[in-house]
């Protein structure tokens, strides 16, 4: 069975008071509230069998919001949402494939939060009510196509994504096929004119795949190496292949024990690597950094015990992936397996456990969030211990056993920010791993200590959002297209539209 891949953006909710629509007619207030209206094409003729979308302003969230209600257009154009509840504001969206995604009031693609600009608030005033709103008008997009190959032979991929955010990091617009041939040829349709799109496949077994030559899910960035493709309305833009690489894993095993009592374990990979000031780091961008307000009971020193970590070999100027994670829920026997892993990168591997100080693979224990510096782009990137954590790195398809996890005694955590750790004056070191598993590569210990409760952004993105909507994306939906992606490496895909 194939596992899913998908992403996510997570941005802030602002509930709004309701602008208008049209003129609404009073009904007899016991038949729903409709919100009625027309979809053209460019042309101005009527657009058959899309659908609209209806959206309570309410609780909306990243392209959609609890409640929502999708309805088909008529063959004359013409569509009828029945909203419920009857009374409150509205927004309203139409999608038919070929054409990009527009929102009343003339919005084209995503809309992480409202009010937002060419967004329109249709208010309905109560049961009975029907709301007349002006005509949306698709315009013109353009596609693109191209093949997925692996090891030089087509790949019927799971997906491919097109995706453009602006520099803030917000999404602009997603567009995804899951229709990809045995040749590993596919078509994404209805782009925006003069966006810039990443585009990259995903599919099982694989890490995410862009054009260009980048390996590795980036968020809600244009990760280096990864080529931009811009078109015109009407383009037909080919050539846009994309070569898979598989994906790397690591095996490990928590004491179940831990499990249990902190009714859960989740297990992070992050990447790692050299910042321009020699020292080495992680990156926390996808979410999976211990939160603030969460001070340790450890002394402020490491143990003379652990071995030095080995400094990444990755430079910070290189593109990072976000981190992968996995859980286990109690009852389970502590083995886990952590994937997608990018083939030849460094990660540290951190488990969370509630009640319990973060436990990092190598052997540290305590949190991670010291010096935090923005070294490679992001504000996200933490200094990594100086003792006490081991890298772990696999070749593609290799699975990296024995990255056993060891939990300190179960603590009451205080609230206030002291760091556990002190690693501002010592550098990671070039000592080789003391326990390094059969198989794969590792370097320096690794373990991370912390707060229980990890601050989590999501990519992905990715995660439910029924509209077009992604840390890996790996799932098989029948919806050609969804909004609000990027999240992380193991989760669902939104369904598309809605």
């Amino acid at each position: 069975m194939r596992r899913r891949i998908l992403v996510l953006s997570l941005v802030s909710f602002v509930a709004l008071a309701g602008v208008t629509g049209a003129p609404a007619a009073q009904g007899d207030g016991t038949a729903p509230a409709q919100i009625v209206g027309h979809v053209l094409s460019p042309d101005g003729s009527p657009v058959t069998w899309g659908t609209v979308y209806c959206y309570p302003t309410t609780g909306f969230f990243g392209n959609s919001s609890p409640g929502y209600v999708a309805t088909t257009v008529a063959s004359d154009g013409s569509y009828s949402c029945p909203v419920t509840p009857d009374s409150g504001d509205y927004v309203v969206k139409a999608y038919r494939s070929a054409y990009p995604t527009t929102w009343l009031g003339g919005h084209l693609g995503s809309v992480a939060a409202l009010p937002a600009d060419g967004v329109t608030v249709v208010t309905v005033g109560g049961a009975g009510e029907t709301v007349n709103v002006q005509d949306i008008t698709l315009p013109e997009g353009w596609s693109l196509f191209g093949r997925v190959t692996y090891e030089g032979s087509g790949y019927d991929a799971d997906a491919v994504f097109a995706c453009a955010y602006d520099a803030d990091r917000v999404e602009l617009d997603c567009g995804v096929t899951h229709v990809v041939g045995t040749d590993g040829s596919y078509t994404i349709t209805g782009l925006i004119a003069g966006l810039s799109y990443t585009v990259y496949g995903a599919s099982d077994g694989f890490v995410n795949s862009y054009h260009g030559d980048h390996i590795g899910y980036a968020g809600a960035t244009v990760p280096v190496g990864a080529r931009l493709v811009t078109g015109a309305a009407g383009d037909a833009v080919r050539g846009i292949d994309i070569a898979l690489v598989k994906e790397a894993m690591a095996t490990g095993r928590v004491d179940p024990d831990v499990v249990a009592t902190a009714g859960g374990v989740t297990v992070y990979a992050c990447p790692a690597f050299v910042g321009a000031d020699g020292l080495g780091y992680y990156r926390t961008d996808s979410g999976h950094g211990t939160a603030p307000g969460s001070a340790a009971p450890a002394p402020n020193t490491l143990p003379a015990s652990l071995p030095t970590t080995v400094t990444p070999t990755t430079p910070a100027s290189a593109a990072v992936p976000v981190c992968a994670s996995t859980s286990m829920s109690p009852g389970s026997d502590g083995s886990y397996t952590i994937s997608p892993l990018v083939p030849g990168r460094d990660y540290v591997v951190i488990g969370v456990a509630s009640g319990y100080v973060n436990a990092w693979y190598g052997g540290y224990l305590g949190d991670a969030k010291l010096n935090q510096r923005d070294v490679g782009g992001t504000s996200a990137d933490q200094l990594l211990p100086a003792r006490g954590v081991v890298l772990v790195n696999g070749d593609p398809g290799e699975v990296v056993p024995n990255v056993d996890l060891a939990f300190g005694p179960a603590v009451t955590r205080a609230t206030d920010t002291t760091d556990v750790t002190d690693v501002t004056n010592e550098a990671p070191g070039t000592v080789a791993s003391p326990t390094a598993p059969t198989g794969g590569t590792t370097s320096g210990p690794a373990a991370i200590g912390g707060p229980v409760v990890l601050s989590v952004l999501l990519v992905v993105l990715g995660l439910a959002s029924p509209a077009r909507a992604g840390v890996c994306r790996r799932q098989r939906v029948t919806e050609t297209r969804f909004n609000n992606r990027p999240g992380s490496p193991r989760s669902a895909l939104r369904p598309s539209r809605g």
